[in-house]
């Protein structure tokens, strides 16, 4: 069955972590890890690293709950071969798998950091699943594989609040085994690097937090200048606004008294239209009259005239009767 995995992502790049049904479509890496197939799962994981990263998940048929989730870590550390160590006495087609899911393993981890530090659907590492498999002959090589990846692991508890130590406590009642003893050295070695790590961290987040708050304060009192003078100019601006406000205020004032003048001297200029209007009726009436008067004055003088020039006439009529009467 083909995979339905995506071509291999770059090393530098985050992956995104995928899922795929045990039944429905498990990835060629699972089925190579299934078969006990060491060799090809080993060359699946070279050329499909993606692959690596997908979670397969058995899920109930009736109700769709996990049964269990496991990365191809996981599955391969649940491995006898992988928990316990093979000498070289055992048969050899044992020791050869040992070997092959060792070089598994490194594959594994070199494709995917990360499957060392996941937990899966019990809570449990890779490192939880190897030492359960354990049997008083822990694997220091496959322990140290993870604990490389992953020193923390020391100290992350599963579902049942079991840390790694806790387990092969169990596993190594006795104690007296050289390769027990061997892996808890190598988990002691992991919590003092874990610690010192820890230490590194929490050393360099104060010094960082000490960074910070000294540039906090440096920028708090760059701040306090800054709000001082933003304060300074928001006055001067308010003051700035009041006196604007004031000048407008004066301003309008002078402009109603101005318009209350304005409407006075409409008032006086419609009044004196009025009186001017009629000025105007009782000049045209005047200058009517005058015309009258300066007719019947015309008509005066001709009577006048005529009435001068009866009397001239007669006088001369009356001189010539008199100068008649005297030559007589």
């Amino acid at each position: 069955m083909a995979s339905n995995a995506h071509p291999a992502a770059s090393s530098s790049s985050p992956r995104t972590p995928k899922e795929v049904d045990y039944y429905l479509n498990p990835t060629e890496l699972f089925r190579w890890i299934n078969y006990r197939r060491w060799d090809g799962a080993r060359a699946r994981a070279q050329s499909h690293p993606d692959e690596c990263d997908t979670w397969i998940v058995s899920r109930h048929t009736n109700d769709g709950r996990i049964l269990w989730r496991h990365l191809p870590l996981h599955l391969v550390c649940m491995q006898l071969e992988a928990a316990t160590v093979v000498s070289d006495s055992d048969d050899p087609n044992t020791a050869q798998s040992a070997r092959q899911i060792e070089s598994l393993i490194d594959v594994l981890l070199d494709s995917y950091p990360e499957a060392a530090s996941s937990p899966d659907d019990q809570g449990m590492l890779p490192l939880h699943l190897l030492l359960t498999k354990a049997e008083s002959e822990p694997n220091e090589r496959v322990i140290n594989l993870l604990l490389t990846s992953f020193p923390n692991a020391v100290d992350v508890q599963d579902k049942f609040g079991r840390t790694p130590y806790d387990i092969l406590r169990e596993q190594c009642k006795d104690g007296t085994s050289e390769r027990c003893r061997a892996a808890f050295r190598a988990l002691k070695r992991a919590r003092y690097v874990s610690d010192k790590i820890s230490a590194t961290i929490r050393d360099e987040s104060a010094n960082i937090v000490a960074a910070v708050q000294h540039e906090a304060s440096n920028e708090r009192g760059a701040s306090q200048k800054i709000i001082v003078r933003l304060e300074e100019e928001i006055s001067n601006t308010r003051k700035q606004l009041e006196e604007r406000e004031r000048r407008d205020n004066e301003t309008q004032m002078d402009m109603r008294r101005l318009k209350e003048q304005m409407s006075q001297l409409q008032s006086k200029l419609d009044s004196a239209n009025t009186n001017l209007e009629v000025t105007r009726k009782e000049r045209d009436e005047l200058l009517a009259q005058n015309d009258s008067i300066k007719d019947r004055l015309d008509h005066h003088n001709e009577e006048i005239e005529k009435v001068r020039r009866e009397a001239e006439d007669n006088r001369q009529n009356d001189l010539e009767t008199i100068a008649n009467l005297k030559s007589e």
